[in-house]
Order: C-alpha cells, then structure tokens, then sequence
C-alpha cells in the first residue's frame, strides 16, 4: 500500500503570501522562507519527500522529486490559474535543484482575482509580435501578460 501524501493546509495561499505584486522572487527565496515561515509544513514535506540536498534513494528522499520540487509543482498550479506570473526559468542554482526544470522567478499577477477567466487564442503579425516582445523585455514581464494586459485594457475601454 502506497504511503499517504501529506496535506498541506492552505499552500497556495501560504505561497501566495510570500510574492508580491512589484518585485520577483525566485523560487529558491520562495522555497527558503516557506522553510522559515512554517516549519511543520516544511518538516512534512521533508518527511514525505526528502530533501534535495539529500542523496536520491536515501531515506524519504526520492529521484527527480523532492520537497523542493513539491513547492515549485504548487507554484507552478498558480501560474495555471493566473495568479502569479512566471519571468523565467533561467539563473537559478542548477547545482542545489538539479532535478526541477520548474525554478523560476515569481510574482503576483497584476489581475489576481478569483474570477473565471476565458483562454482566448490571438493572432499577431509578426511584426507586431517583435515589438511586443520587445516591450515585455524591457518591461520584465511575459509575452502572454503583456498581450493580456494590453487586449485587457483595450477591450475593457471600448466596452464601457
């Protein structure tokens, strides 16, 4: 029989807690301040899953998973559901998470709200497509946020 998976209470909101809306933060400061924060959720995920300090196969600790890579999977939910954003998943410590391609750089999403959203397909010229991705650099923010925001604002204006 399978052992049981530990049920941590509220993680999304507890990651939630940690971001904010105007700075990103890797998911390495994420992950050490949920340690600092709440210690027996992190000591229940250690439990469960080890940690990735750890040598896979030794105690609880697990190949290609670890309590780590539990924290990034939640993170990564969020991302999902549209509540955070993702800048990148690139200039992390490969050698501390060397298991998760999911460590990336994090925050609030600007429109966070528990509303439904509908995933709309959009169509972009590839020249328009350049300058986008040109202000979404310059701006640190994705592609995908940056053309939501803009088709946001516009649709949002001429609807009222």
């Amino acid at each position: 029989m399978a052992a049981k998976k530990p049920t941590i209470e509220r993680i999304h909101e507890k990651l939630l807690e940690l971001l904010n809306s105007e700075d990103y933060k890797s998911s390495e400061r994420v992950i050490d301040e949920f340690l600092q924060r709440y210690p027996d959720d992190w000591k229940k995920l250690i439990a469960c899953y080890g940690d990735s300090l750890d040598t896979p196969g030794e105690g609880a600790r697990r190949p290609y998973y670890s309590a780590q890579c539990y924290i990034s999977d939640r993170l990564c939910d969020l991302k999902k559901i549209g509540k955070i954003t993702l800048l990148h998943t690139e200039k992390f410590n490969r050698r501390r998470w060397p298991y998760s391609k999911k460590m990336g750089t994090w925050k609030i999403a600007n429109d966070h709200s528990l509303e439904k959203k509908i995933n709309v397909c959009v169509r972009l010229p590839e020249s328009v497509f350049v300058k986008v991705s040109e202000i979404s650099k310059e701006r640190h923010q994705s592609i995908s946020a940056l053309v939501n925001e803009m088709l946001l604002e516009m649709i949002t204006s001429r609807v009222e």
